[in-house]
């Protein structure tokens, strides 16, 4: 009678029965370092959206500043004694340079957060695309 040991791993046990099941070996280091791609990318996508939202929040710091420095010049402009068609065309004249103003800088933030949105949706593709290759070109060599 043969004595057969108590302890006996799990992972002994498991690597029997894949044994007499003929189940293909795993490469653990490739599947290590398949995650560890996957994980630079979603960093990598991570940075991008971060430098992305620090450069939207430093232009609306300069536009914030900038608009607050003008609308004090313009409130200076209009301690003056004006006749009410004077202040009636400095006041339009104002209101239409805010409105374009607001149009140009709303314009331009959107294009930074396009711009951040692609570079990280990008890096996360390239990834998706690299990993399938990895995956066709692992089952095509068994």
């Amino acid at each position: 009678m043969s004595q057969k040991s108590e302890t006996q791993s799990f992972a002994d046990i498991f690597t029997r029965f894949g044994k007499d099941l003929n189940l293909p070996r795993m490469d653990i280091q490739a599947i290590i370092d398949h995650h560890r791609k996957n994980l630079e990318a979603l960093e990598s996508s991570a940075k991008a959206v971060a430098s992305g939202t620090n450069s939207l929040v430093s232009r609306q710091h300069e536009m914030l500043k900038s608009t607050l420095d003008e609308v004090a010049e313009t409130a200076k402009s209009f301690n003056l004694p004006l006749d009410p068609v004077e202040a009636y065309r400095r006041q339009s004249d104002f209101a239409r340079k805010t409105f374009e103003a607001a149009i140009e800088n709303v314009e331009e933030l959107s294009t930074i957060l396009s711009k951040s949105g692609s570079e990280s949706f990008d890096i996360l593709r390239q990834r998706m695309d690299a990993a399938m290759a990895e995956f066709r070109d692992g089952s095509t060599k068994k």
